[in-house]
C-alpha cells in the first residue's frame, strides 16, 4: 500500500507556514510556525508520547516535493501545510522496530510540508494547537 496524504482538519486556517522553531524537552515536542499570509504564529504541542520525528531541510526535499506535486497536484501541496499520512511508512518502521508492541494503527502521523522544510511527526495522538494573532503592522503580537 502506498502512503496517502489527506489535508489535516485540525487546523482551521491551513495555508502556507514556515517552521520557525522546534523544541523538545521532558514536557513534549513543540513546533512554532509563522503564517505566510498574515504573519500570525501557530504552535503545535504534543503532550502525548512522540514515537518519532524527522526533519528534512528545503534544500534536500526537492525530489520529495516534485513527487508529491506529480501525485497530488501542485495546488494541493502549495495550498496546504498540514497532512495526515495514511499507510505511513514511518509508522510501519516504528512498528517493526518495537517488534509489534505498538501497532501502526495506534499512531498518528502528521506531515508538515512547510515552505522551509518537511517535518514528520508520529505520535500517540494529535497535537494541541495555539494560534497567536498578529495585532498590528509592526509585528507586535
Amino acid at each position: 500500500m502506498q502512503e496517502e496524504l489527506v489535508v489535516w482538519e485540525g487546523i482551521s486556517k491551513n495555508g502556507q507556514y514556515d517552521i520557525q522553531e522546534v523544541h523538545e524537552d521532558e514536557r513534549g515536542l513543540k513546533i512554532k510556525l509563522v503564517s505566510e499570509d498574515d504573519g500570525s504564529l501557530l504552535e503545535l504541542f504534543w503532550v502525548v508520547l512522540v514515537l518519532g520525528y524527522k526533519n528534512v531541510d528545503e534544500s534536500f526535499w526537492l525530489d520529495t516535493l516534485e513527487k508529491l506535486m506529480l501525485l497530488y497536484g501542485e495546488s494541493f501541496i502549495t495550498s496546504h501545510t498540514f497532512f495526515v499520512v495514511n499507510n505511513s511508512l514511518l509508522s510501519q518502521e516504528i512498528e517493526r522496530g518495537c517488534k509489534g508492541a505498538i501497532k501502526k494503527e495506534q499512531m498518528f502521523h502528521l506531515k508538515i510540508a512547510s515552505t522551509n522544510s518537511i517535518f514528520d511527526v508520529v505520535a500517540w495522538g494529535e497535537p494541541k494547537i495555539k494560534i497567536i494573532k498578529k495585532e498590528n503592522s509592526n509585528g507586535i503580537y
